[in-house]
């Protein structure tokens, strides 16, 4: 059984072909929550990573029946309007949402028209709402990447956000990596209660920072010092990777 410590790593030969895997496991364990008669709810993050991925889910079979029990949230958001180039719910929209028909009410994006504290806030309110105070879980999965400095989501190496205790939502004002605009970001806790934790990471820039989050510690830990090393889900954590990404030989 795949536990949450011991991750599974995919590698496959391209971007492509690593963001189909991702688009076909999250069909997956939609379709699973769907036999029990339960809600897919899915947290998504941005950049350039996860457009192929849009675009597969965007092609799936099924039209916009397909879609009536998913739910789809972000991991993180930059504080800029939808139709800005950087806003990782404007990405996703162009690229899955709307050529999908996932219909609006099942889309919970941060309000990025607040300032930044109180849109992380609100959209912690939000989420609370959803799945309880007290919930043991969450997200039934989180689509996450790796910067080339281990950040995942916007949870950048030695920022504060790391040490939030009691919130599942912060605000980052100060990014580590390009695009420098204030963010809305899940925390730690906020991502470890995803019953499933899939990682999505291509490109041969990568393949450093990978080779230190990947490898065992004695504690059977992968990369503890680095944020993506940190975030592990309830029932599995899984990488896929393109084979420039590897860093395995």
């Amino acid at each position: 059984m795949v536990g949450p410590l011991t991750p599974v790593v995919h590698v496959h030969a391209d971007p492509t072909s690593a963001a189909r895997a991702v688009a076909e496991r999250l069909g997956g364990l939609a379709a699973d929550r769907r036999a029990r008669g339960e809600r897919f709810r899915l947290a998504v993050s941005g950049g350039r990573t996860p457009e192929p991925m849009f675009r597969a889910l965007a092609d799936a079979p099924g039209g916009p029946e397909r879609w009536r029990d998913w739910d789809v949230f972000w991991c993180d958001e930059r504080l800029v309007p939808p139709a800005d180039p950087r806003s990782n719910f404007g990405s996703a929209r162009r690229l899955w949402l709307v050529p999908a028909g996932v219909p609006t009410g099942n889309v919970r994006p941060v309000d990025t028209s607040l300032p930044l504290e109180a849109a992380a806030r609100a959209y912690e309110v939000g989420l609370r709402g959803v799945f309880g105070e007290a919930a043991a879980t969450t997200f039934d999965a989180v689509v996450l990447g790796v910067g080339p400095d281990g950040h995942t989501a916007s949870l950048f190496p030695g920022a504060a956000s790391l040490r939030a205790r009691g919130r599942w939502v912060v605000g980052e004002p100060h990014p580590g990596q390009p695009p420098r605009v204030p963010r809305v970001t899940l925390t730690l806790a906020g991502l470890g209660a995803a019953r499933h934790a899939l990682f999505l990471v291509c490109g041969d820039e990568k393949r450093p920072v990978l080779a230190r989050i990947l490898e065992a510690s004695p504690t059977g830990r992968r990369g503890p010092g680095l944020p993506a090393g940190q975030v592990h889900g309830v029932e599995s954590t899984e990488w896929f990777l393109d084979r420039d990404a590897t860093p395995f030989a």
